[in-house]
Formats: C-alpha cells, structure tokens, sequence
C-alpha cells in the first residue's frame, strides 16, 4: 500500500489543497450555513405527535359515494360513514355535519363516537338526514345547490371560537377529517 505525502489529501486533483485547509473548508461552510438558515424566515413545520393521530373516514363505508348528487322529489336525501379507524384507540372522536355552512353559519348535528372498549383501531360511523321541506335553509327551490359537510375529529369543537371558520374550530391539539358532498335540487322543496 502506498503511503500518500501528508501535505495532500486524496482528493487533491493538483490543486495543492491540504488536510488542514480542506477542514477549515468544511468548517467555514458549515457555519456560513448555519447562518444562512438563521437569516431565513422558515414557515412553522406541525408534526403530528405520535400520541395523537388524527382519526380516518373510512372512505369505502361513505354513503352516497359520488361527491354530486341530485334529491328527487321526496327532497330527502342520507348521508352516512360506517366505519372511522383511529390509531389513538382511547380517543373519544366528536361528529359534526353542516349544511350550507356559509349561510346558516350552525351545525346541523352534533354526535359522539365513544372509545373502543376493545381497543380497536376500527368504530362506527355515524349518519345524517337531509331534509329540504323541513329545513331553514333560503333556497330550496328548483335547481338549488347546497353543500353537506361532516367532519370528524379526536377533539371537541369550541363553542364560540374566534379562530375561523367559527363552529368548525376543533381544540388545540386536535386532528380531524373531512367529507363534503354537492347537492342539487331537482324539485321544489316547500
């Protein structure tokens, strides 16, 4: 084995750069870098804690499954999720389902999805009726659309929040999911 002379390192392709100006090199650099990155501002990273997962819909229990559907004349119409998978298996998850959330600006139902008592990482669901004749809603004439929304989440809801959008807002912490479905009047719904 040869010996290389100490003044070069191995990788010196003739331009005479030594061990030690190679570490210096390497230390300069590495604190120009650390610089760099203190004058930059960095967007705030949200890792999810290992202990707190957020919980799932079960995207193949989802009734109905196209997210356009149309109500016929009875102007009823179900909304369901059989099954939610929540990793955290002693998470009570809460359910909130709203219709045309912009301008009732209230939840139409609020549920709760107890912990599993076997420690399973699978729940049920929960369901909802729309129901166009005996709603509030402005707008349940022919041709209207109106958006249904559910979320689900391993926190419960604030009250009164101040944190937009309000009625939606979860507690700090918390991790969710989300469905929403179109919908469209084919009939008058008075």
């Amino acid at each position: 084995m040869t010996k290389l002379p100490q003044k070069y390192t191995t990788h010196n392709h003739g331009y005479g750069i030594t061990e030690k100006d190679g570490i210096k090199c390497a230390v300069t650099m590495i604190l120009f870098s650390i610089f760099l990155l203190s004058c930059i501002d960095m967007p705030e990273v949200r890792v999810l804690e290992t202990n707190n997962r957020p919980p799932l819909i079960n995207k193949s229990t989802v009734i109905p499954s196209s997210p356009v559907i149309k109500t016929d004349a009875t102007c009823r119409k179900e909304f369901a999720f059989s099954e939610v998978i929540e990793l955290d298996t002693v998470d009570m998850l809460y359910v909130r389902w709203y219709v045309d959330y912009e301008y009732l600006r209230n939840y139409q139902k609020s549920s709760v999805i107890p912990a599993s008592d076997k420690r399973s990482i699978t729940r049920g669901g929960d369901t909802f009726t729309l129901d166009l004749k005996n709603s509030i809603l402005p707008n349940k004439s022919r041709g209207s659309i109106h958006t249904v929304e559910v979320i689900l989440s391993d926190r419960p809801f604030l009250l009164d929040s101040t944190e937009p959008p309000a009625f939606k807002a979860i507690e700090k912490g918390g991790n969710y999911d989300y469905l929403s479905w179109t919908v469209i009047q084919l009939e008058d719904c008075y």
